[in-house]
């Protein structure tokens, strides 16, 4: 257990998601590789649930973990209505007979079930008491959500806080990534290339940077998340773009400049804006 939990304090700064792969956009093969290859490139946080695709994401995940479960910090999820007293033993269970692993490093809840949030909490501590799982997190939670979370027994355990995060999805910075901040809640960003239809690669602010430092628009929106502290960056193993190019804007250095420019065209928010969340 003492070698697991250290391995828990270790995210990637990119996460390779599975949504995608999970919902049949492309060849589980296809997949599979893409997975592998992101690992090489050091991208060793994977993103999973057994809602992506009724459990085929899980599957597919647990294909490329089943060789190489020691480099992984493995996230997945729990469909919300699952996360309680007489289900999430059985849930979990059918995810890590997916995963082909004995233990989830972080399992997510999907979101907020209305009028069950303390027993998703409990149902999640246990899972972790037992060893099923290392920690726990949720998924598009908002400010009051995570005032409410955090004041339920056990609710100071929670350790992730996977939301929709992007230079035109800036929602979170008014409180929410403070508030995760101040709890030592690990954000995971989703959809930092914009959500479904969303051009954002194509923005001529992000495209003018990316010619500057002679790289990709999409390194150039990465390293815009990656700025912050405390935070990951999901990105869909479908990704047009080879992760060994995503891999390096880790160490972009956007300037004063850059990011001047990028709130000259997506400005921060100055009121209380809805959460931006995942169709």
């Amino acid at each position: 257990m003492r070698s697991r939990m250290k391995k828990l304090l270790t995210f990637s700064a990119l996460a390779a998601g599975t949504k995608a792969a999970g919902d049949g956009r492309y060849p589980e093969k296809q997949a599979v590789a893409a997975l592998h290859r992101a690992i090489d490139c050091g991208i060793t946080t994977l993103d999973t649930s057994a809602v992506y695709g009724r459990g085929r994401a899980e599957r597919m995940a647990g294909k490329v973990i089943a060789t190489r479960r020691r480099e992984v910090c493995l996230v997945s999820e729990i469909a919300s209505g699952a996360a309680n007293r007489l289900l999430s033993r059985r849930y979990c269970q059918a995810s890590l007979k997916r995963l082909q692993t004995d233990h989830i490093d972080f399992y997510l809840l999907h979101k907020r079930y209305p009028g069950l949030l303390a027993s998703a909490v409990r149902s999640l501590e246990k899972l972790r008491q037992e060893g099923l799982i290392g920690g726990w997190g949720v998924a598009d939670f908002d400010v009051r959500d995570l005032v409410q979370l955090l004041a339920l027994p056990g609710g100071e355990n929670c350790a992730i806080n996977r939301v929709m995060y992007h230079c035109a999805a800036r929602g979170i910075e008014y409180r929410l990534l403070d508030q995760c901040r101040q709890a030592g809640i690990h954000i995971m960003a989703y959809s930092p290339f914009g959500g479904t239809g969303d051009p954002l690669l194509t923005a001529p602010v992000l495209e003018m940077i990316a010619r500057d430092h002679r790289c990709q628009p999409a390194e150039v929106a990465l390293a815009w998340i990656l700025r912050q502290p405390g935070m990951t960056a999901i990105i869909e193993t479908d990704s047009p773009v080879h992760p060994g190019h995503l891999a390096r804007a880790k160490t972009l250095m956007l300037t004063a400049t850059d990011l001047a420019a990028i709130n000259g065209v997506f400005p921060p928010p100055v009121i209380r804006q809805p959460l931006s969340r995942q169709g």
